[in-house]
This record gives C-alpha cells, sequence and structure tokens, in this order.
C-alpha cells in the first residue's frame, strides 16, 4: 500500500499526506464516525477544515486508479491533545490472532482495563468497540473481534483467560459491549472477575435464537448457567419494549446473573447506546461505573434525557420533578 499519514500542522489543523500520484479521497474519522470528507483530488495533501480539542481520529483514504477501480486505506489511531498540539500514534500489541478472532492489548499503563467485544458481522480489522473512551481517559484496552461470522464460537472461555490473564493481574477490569459485544462482555467477564457493561445483549446464534444465517454454525458456548461468574457488578442498558431483548436477559443471562443492574430505556432500540449517545448521557453511564457513582438517581437523569432527546419533553420533566422532590423532600 501507498505511504500515508496523518499529522498536525502549526495552527492545530489535522493534515493528511500520501505519496501515491494519482486521485486521491480523503476522509477523516473521529471516535470511529466520519465527521469530514474531501473527495477526488490530485493533491497528495490535504489539510481538513474542521478543528478538534481532543479525540481518537484516523484518516481512510481512497486512491483512484487510472482503470478506475479504487483501493482504499486507513491509518492506524491517533491520540489527539490540542493543548499539547500532540497526535500520538496509538499503538497496540497482538496477543493473539487465529482465523476466526483476534485479541489486541493497547497499554496506557493504567490500574483500569477494559475489555470490549466487536459486534456481529464485524471481521478482525475493524476498529475496536471503545476504543475512543479507553483512549480519551487513558485507560487501557483489551479488544476482542470476531471474523467470518463466527459470533466468537472458536473462542473458549479457556483460551480468552489464558490469553489476557498475564495482562490483567492486578488490575481494575471491565468488560463491554452492546448486542453480540454485550453477551460476550456477560459471557467472558466472569472469567476475568471483570464489572459488566452490557447493552442489549443478545447471541443470535444461540440455540434459544437461531436466526437463520447461522444453522449451519456450530454453537460451542456454554450456557449461561455452567460459566464462571463474577462477583462484582453486573450493569444491563436495554430496551424495555423490544421483546426479544427482554426475553434473552429474563431467559439466558438471568441464568447466570438473576439480579443485574437493569437500566431499561423505552423505545432506546436494540441500538441502545446510539440512544445514550445522542441523549449526551453516555459518557455519564460508563464513567458512573467505573467511578463506582452510579446510583438510582443518575438512572432516572438517564431515562429523562433519553425521553427529552425521543422529544417527549413533558415525560422528561416529570422524571427530572420526580428527582427533585426526592433529594430534597419535598
Amino acid at each position: 500500500m501507498y505511504n500515508s499519514n496523518i499529522s498536525l500542522d502549526n495552527d492545530g489543523n489535522i493534515v493528511a499526506s500520501t505519496d501515491y500520484d494519482g486521485e486521491v479521497a480523503f476522509y477523516l474519522k473521529r471516535n470511529n464516525s466520519i465527521v469530514e470528507k474531501k473527495f477526488y483530488i490530485k493533491e497528495k495533501k490535504y489539510t481538513f477544515k474542521e478543528k478538534f480539542e481532543s479525540g481518537v481520529f484516523s484518516v481512510r483514504f481512497f486512491f483512484r486508479r487510472e482503470d478506475e477501480t479504487k483501493v482504499a486505506y486507513e491509518t492506524t489511531s491517533y491520540l489527539l491533545d490540542l493543548k499539547k498540539n500532540l497526535l500520538d500514534e496509538i499503538k497496540s500489541e497482538v496477543l493473539e490472532e487465529q482465523e476466526d478472532y483476534k485479541i489486541t492489548y493497547y497499554d496506557r499503563g493504567s490500574n483500569i482495563t477494559l475489555v470490549t467485544f466487536n459486534g456481529t458481522k464485524t471481521t478482525k480489522t475493524r476498529k475496536p468497540f471503545g476504543l475512543s473512551i479507553a483512549m480519551i481517559n487513558n485507560w487501557n484496552l483489551i479488544s476482542v473481534a470476531q471474523d467470518n461470522d463466527t459470533q466468537y464460537q472458536s473462542l473458549s472461555l479457556e483460551n480468552f483467560y489464558e490469553i489476557v490473564k498475564p495482562v490483567i493481574l492486578n488490575k481494575e477490569v471491565y468488560s463491554y459491549g452492546a448486542s453480540l459485544g454485550g453477551y460476550c462482555a456477560i459471557y467472558y467477564g466472569g472469567c476475568i472477575e471483570a464489572t459488566i457493561i452490557a447493552a442489549s445483549p443478545k447471541n443470535s446464534a444461540h440455540p434459544s435464537i437461531t436466526a437463520s444465517r447461522f444453522e449451519d454454525l456450530t454453537f460451542n458456548h456454554k450456557g449461561f448457567d455452567k460459566i464462571p461468574v463474577t462477583t462484582k457488578e453486573v450493569y444491563i442498558v436495554y430496551d424495555s419494549t423490544i421483546r426479544s431483548d427482554v426475553k434473552f436477559i429474563d431467559e439466558q443471562v438471568a441464568l447466570a446473573y438473576p439480579q443485574p443492574n437493569l437500566l431499561p430505556i423505552e423505545n432506546g432500540t436494540h441500538q441502545v447506546l446510539q440512544t445514550l449517545l445522542g441523549a449526551g448521557v453516555l459518557k455519564l453511564y460508563v464513567h458512573s461505573i467505573v467511578n463506582k457513582k452510579y446510583n438510582y438517581d443518575i438512572s432516572k437523569y438517564i431515562k429523562a434525557k433519553c425521553k427529552y432527546y425521543q422529544g417527549k419533553h413533558k415525560e422528561a420533566f416529570k422524571v427530572l420533578e420526580s428527582i427533585a422532590k426526592e433529594n430534597l423532600e419535598i
């Protein structure tokens, strides 16, 4: 692949450059979302107009060849600290890679380690789930990625434990994921004595579901009644109106954790973390758990913010008023 990289100029703008001689398109990604695009130009360098103070950044290059075929390449991720005018490359170490999964370690020298699991239909090359929140907070990250739509069936609990054990020794560990990743946060979190943060946990290849595309996939995971369980807290956020999600929590997850700390978000969708993000409370949810400050009032505040985000303003204010009355003893 062509030499391509990103840097900061003296004004704090992100600059993408390459040695490719043809037409190039430049896509800037912040926290794994595209924030600015520059379509095909013949210049080898492009300075993005948007300026940011912090975040995890990468640039996706698209190279258009003479035969009109296109080749894409994405840089490694960089952590921006504009106060120091620093764009620091985020280095990682592959702990284990097999055909169907890859486990990567990002060592930030922290006492806190986030173990995250990518979702369904992802590959080993996909950016890690939770990379941004881990790097911005200078937490260590262990990223677990599946491939070939295998739903982590080739990664046993025993192998997972042996792979990550050396780097989590004496660390404060949190397992975190959404949907399939949420299922994995629960399934694997017990053997590493993690605090579990799971959003809409569900594995569509599970025998209780078996989605049609997984009919030929051998399901190797143990039942939830046979897995090691953590003694730490288990937090689950989900949409209480999605029957299949509620059923999986009530009938499967409950076999291991009959009394998790539930946060039902009405009409939050299966992608409930996106709802929390849109409502501006995802950071609050995760940080309050990691900082051991999560409580009933915070859960009600999150629900109120989500209702407001959904346009249910009157319902949101009713929740906020109830919080005020309870705390002021009115």
